[in-house]
């Protein structure tokens, strides 16, 4: 038999059936891992374009007079724009290389089982893609609707491009698996990969996973605590997720000591796995994050200062608005550090953001936004597209001699 669905199970020509090695027992969801590969890539391109938008807008529209009463301030030179769209810039960017990291990993493991190897890393591959497709979805989500708000009452216009964007995403947060059940699916795999470690030492375990290993350093222990570099955030953000996983799995295994089947006892911390969950997504992702640019721009260095700002920048607001997931850890000298360089990193952020909206390519044909225009034409585009409206043609609207008829007559008896 040559063309059986299950491609890698056998029947000898005695009619003997042989299953698939237990190691790819996952191979028959690799199609739906590669929708959820693409998925991420959807999350990546719909969060650019909102942010292109937004960014851009940003930069045209003035509100405000400077000092001098005359001049007025653009809308990006406020610290809150900057916190919001920078924030979304710079997951874009973090999504983008995520995207050519799960993609390059889900090629490996086709490749390995294509020349006859056992699938090695399947489950790695589940578990990651699992929680990156959750959390991608979610934060991308938020942060496409948090750009059409940076867009004030503009963001509401259909002729914006950004209003549309937000609704018709949403469906990417529940299609091929809601972000809870997946969330879940990386928490076991974050508990067996704990007890891996815990048996046989960080080594056995899949490399994604290792800094799990109890012995590994915490911020509480490095010099100077890692805030200022690249990877002390990575590191601080491995730190959390390290101790959820490593709670989450002593309660669910206090649990099956009194008894509980593993089903019960994962949903009475259902709400912790979650968040051990979406913990190690995003230490994956930032440590993805900064090795992507390592990889593509160590012998660029200006790009390279510039792309690790934006990881720095979405790393320390992590941590900032999520501090109780350092609860003992972070203090409040930790904090005004954080707050400081965030800061900074607004204000240098500032000069490269619509340069580095503009590197995302997209043409003004694929944002179809008033709004987001890159020649920063907005207002002429709004009244152009204003003009189209039959509702706000040349002479009446169609019905109105009957319609004011009935309003006055209205009027005229209310007033009586």
């Amino acid at each position: 038999m040559n063309h059986l669905f299950s491609k890698h199970s056998k029947v000898t020509p005695e009619g003997k059936y042989i299953a698939a090695p237990r190691t790819l027992s996952k191979f028959r969801y690799i199609s739906m891992m590669l929708a959820r590969v693409s998925i991420v890539g959807v999350a990546y391109e719909e969060l650019a374009k909102a942010t292109t938008i937004a960014v851009r807008y940003s930069a045209v529209r003035l509100q405000g007079f400077k000092g001098d009463g005359k001049t007025e301030h653009n809308v990006l030179d406020y610290t809150m724009q900057q916190y919001r769209t920078f924030k979304a810039l710079a997951l874009s960017y973090c999504l983008l290389w995520n995207r050519m990291y799960i993609l390059a990993f889900i090629k490996r493991v086709q490749a390995d089982i294509a020349e006859g190897g056992n699938g090695e890393g399947m489950a790695e591959l589940h578990g990651a893609l699992s929680g990156m497709k959750a959390t991608s979805t979610v934060r991308a989500h938020e942060s496409i609707e948090e750009c059409r708000k940076c867009c004030g009452g503009q963001g509401f216009l259909t002729s914006s491009g950004i209003g549309k964007i937000s609704p018709d995403f949403s469906e990417w947060v529940t299609v091929e698996g809601e972000q809870v059940i997946l969330s879940l699916q990386t928490a076991r795999f974050l508990m067996k990969a704990v007890h891996e470690i815990d048996e046989k030492g960080a080594v056995s375990a899949a490399e994604t996973v290792r800094y799990l290993a109890a012995s590994a350093s915490s911020p509480a222990s490095q010099a100077g605590r890692g805030l200022a570099t690249p990877a002390g955030i990575v590191g601080w953000l491995a730190a959390r997720a390290r101790t959820i996983a490593r709670r989450l799995t002593a309660e669910v295994d206090a649990e099956l000591a009194k008894g509980a089947t593993f089903d019960e006892a994962l949903n009475s911390r259902a709400v912790l796995a979650y968040r051990a969950s979406e913990a190690h997504v995003v230490y994956v992702m930032m440590d993805n994050n900064f090795k992507a640019i390592d990889k593509y721009f160590s012998d660029k260095p200006a790009i390279s200062k510039v792309m690790t700002r934006l990881m720095e920048l979405y790393g320390l607001q992590e941590i900032s608005e999520n501090a109780g997931g350092w609860l003992g850890t972070v203090t409040e000298a930790d904090v005004s550090v954080i707050d400081g360089r965030i800061r900074e990193l607004l204000l240098a952020i500032r000069p490269d953001a619509v340069a580095l909206v503009d590197s995302f390519g997209f043409l003004d044909m694929q944002l179809r936004s008033t709004i987001g225009r890159k020649d920063g034409k907005v207002y002429e585009a709004i009244y152009a597209e204003a003009k189209k409206n039959p509702l706000n043609g040349p002479g009446a609207m169609v019905g109105w001699d009957a319609l004011s008829q009935v309003q006055m007559t209205a009027c005229l008896s209310g007033c009586l």
